[in-house]
């Protein structure tokens, strides 16, 4: 395996390595009988780094070095007590210094350096209501803002519906939507060999509906769902001809896909300490297609590493001999 022009033939070809320190820290405290707060903080410090070896005298290098300082507060004001009704919302800003370096090695004051550095911010909001003892709802929505990708600026809503019955039976109806910024590597990466910078990119975006029904019955755990999830603008690594009319690599906005499934699993724990569980999930992924005449259709099936069917099953033992306990699990992939 060699990719981005290196040798063969060379030991190695290409060598690829990556380093990353995260820290975090947070604090929650009951600020009043109604109000809860919480803060947090993080950073985040990574390097990419790899090496071609293309059979010349010399290595071509890449650095990717990004670091993230970050901050969150939150909290959330109970208006009604016993849950009946609940406001939550919080702020998160990070800042980002990110660079990247790429040259041969015996060369690196002709490479070429790509610095962004730039913030995000965040901003979001949640109603909760208990409207009976077994209905409950939920709506809420995030504003996000990226100044330094196309399209950056971005709403995101959810809403959800509960239904239980005495805390052993339930229905819950979800409705999301998300987006995923492209990473600065991803937007702003150029090596002045094999990619180019795609400074247009933009946020990859998703819609999902999901119902979930769920039981307990004694030591039985059961759920089932139905799911739909649209993928949009998904981000993938392309040929692009460069300025100089030359084929490279650029990453840009053109995937679409749709998966829509079924999902079934359950879990059993009797009084002696026995243990099984087992779950099933049917998908269908959907993409896009061009035909001949030019339209764009919506086709499922043909969609590359994507299994019709995965399922999972196992069996733990009690402890045995008072000492441990031993289990077996099997997994199951459908062809893909």
């Amino acid at each position: 395996f060699a990719p981005y022009d290196a040798s063969p033939t060379s030991d190695p070809g290409y060598a690829l390595y990556n380093y990353q320190l995260i820290a975090e820290g947070g604090h929650t405290r009951e600020l009043t009988e109604r109000f809860t707060g919480s803060v947090r903080g993080y950073v985040s410090l990574y390097r990419y780094f790899d090496q071609i070896n293309d059979g010349s005298n010399d290595l071509f290098v890449d650095y990717g070095d990004a670091a993230t300082f970050g901050g969150e507060v939150r909290g959330r004001y109970e208006v009604l007590d016993e849950g009946r009704l609940g406001i939550s919302g919080g702020v998160e800003v990070n800042y980002n210094k990110t660079e990247s370096r790429a040259f041969i090695e015996s060369d690196e004051a002709n490479g070429v350096t790509v610095p962004v550095d730039f913030s995000n911010q965040g901003v979001y909001t949640e109603v909760d209501t208990k409207l009976s003892d077994w209905l409950g709802a939920s709506a809420g929505a995030r504003f996000d803002r990226t100044w330094v990708i196309e399209n950056g600026t971005r709403l995101s809503p959810r809403a959800a519906l509960f239904l239980t019955k005495d805390q052993k039976a339930g229905l819950k109806l979800l409705y999301a939507e998300g987006f995923r910024n492209p990473s600065m590597f991803e937007g702003f990466f150029d090596d002045g060999r094999d990619f180019a910078a795609n400074t247009d990119i933009s946020p990859e975006v998703i819609r999902s509906f999901e119902a979930v029904a769920w039981l307990k019955l004694g030591g039985l755990s059961a759920r089932i769902s139905g799911f739909n999830w649209d993928a949009r603008d998904v981000i993938e690594q392309r040929p692009f001809t460069n300025e100089a009319m030359l084929e490279v690599l650029q990453f840009q906005n053109i995937g679409r896909y749709v998966t829509r499934g079924v999902e079934a699993e359950a879990s059993y724990r009797d009084s002696r300490g026995w243990y099984g569980f087992g779950g099933v999930s049917f998908n269908s992924v959907g993409t896009e297609v061009i035909d001949d005449m030019g339209n764009t259709e919506l086709v499922f099936g043909k969609v590359f590493d994507a299994p019709k069917i995965t399922a999972a099953g196992g069996v733990s033992t009690p402890k045995l001999f008072g000492y441990a306990h031993l289990g077996l699990e099997g997994q199951y992939i459908s062809r893909r």
